[in-house]
């Protein structure tokens, strides 16, 4: 990224964050284990919850929970080599050892021996991960969407990221509005796109974020990592298995339209967790809390203790 690129997505940012009422701090935090720094978005006061996103995307897709969630400290991180953080070579990584190392770095640097955790998609991986592996750190935990457990399916979006050149190529594409529209379409949200989505601020993000930064790049390296154009290759996902041994209380937040999972293989999952409760929503997609912010945002609070006036 140029510093002209740069400039353009942290101005990007700002407005989203702006339109939402967020206006958190970038810090940066070392993860020494693999020799990378990763930026972490710090807005709010009182008790501390880790937001960890999916893919292709970058921490500032939050803003409309951030912004709508009083008496939380939000710690958004971009995951390595999303947004404007330093990338990490997936050859021969344990990606679930690397992903608890970063947020432990995260914590660590920042002074937190426990948080809750939201975690969408891959981000749902990986706070399922840290709570396997450290569950003294670990509160409560809300999953926005099917998080990548092993058996989920391959959306279309994905499955054509996931093939060697053509995927190198969309990587490099300049993304317009409408190819925009069409991906979210492509991941559950045509409610959402026929309300007129995205537009002003969001717009403007969503297109900075994939021309301004490497995120798109970087991101098909993963996906190419774990997964063919056939499905997600053994092995590399969280092991429902694990799900079973999480005993922090767990809040399934669902979009019915989630093309990466059924709604019933989501039921499943929650109910194999010792305190795991599911609720869906209708017309939402992967990332539910875009489709309706205010009232994922008053689910989480209610969930995470803390009360907010419930949407009209």
């Amino acid at each position: 990224m140029d510093t002209n690129s740069i400039a353009r997505y942290r101005a990007a940012e700002t407005a989203l964050w702006q339109a939402n009422g967020w206006a958190p701090i970038e810090r940066w935090v070392d993860v020494p284990e693999h020799a990378i720094r990763v930026r972490v978005l710090d807005g709010g006061t009182g008790r501390p919850v880790l937001f960890v996103h999916g893919g292709p995307n970058a921490a500032t897709t939050w803003t409309g929970l951030a912004g709508r969630l009083a008496g939380f400290r939000c710690l958004a991180v971009d995951r390595p080599g999303c947004g404007l953080s330093e990338p990490l070579k997936y050859d021969g990584l344990d990606i679930g050892r690397a992903m608890v190392d970063v947020q432990t770095a995260v914590l660590d640097s920042l002074g937190f021996d426990r948080v809750d955790l939201v975690g969408s998609s891959f981000g749902g991986a990986c706070v399922l991960w840290l709570a396997q592996a450290q569950p003294d750190r670990v509160g409560r935990i809300v999953l926005e969407g099917a998080p990548a457990i092993e058996g989920m399916r391959l959306a279309m979006n994905l499955r054509t990221l996931a093939i060697g050149p053509l995927g190198r190529f969309i990587a490099r594409r300049r993304a317009s509005r409408g190819m925009l529209r069409m991906t979210f379409r492509q991941i559950g949200h045509g409610a959402l796109i026929r309300r007129g989505w995205p537009e002003g601020a969001d717009l403007g993000w969503g297109l900075a974020m994939m021309n301004d930064t490497d995120t798109m790049r970087h991101e098909v390296d993963l996906i190419q990592h774990v997964a063919t154009w056939r499905g997600f290759r053994h092995g590399l996902l969280f092991d429902p298995a694990g799900l079973a041994r999480i005993a922090a209380p767990t809040r399934w937040l669902w979009g019915e339209r989630d093309p990466f999972s059924r709604v019933e293989q989501g039921r499943r999952w929650a109910a194999s967790m010792s305190a795991g409760t599911f609720e869906s929503f209708a017309d939402a997609g992967h990332l539910p809390w875009l489709d309706h912010p205010a009232v994922h945002a008053a689910r989480i609070a209610a969930f995470l203790g803390a009360e907010v006036p419930a949407p009209a």
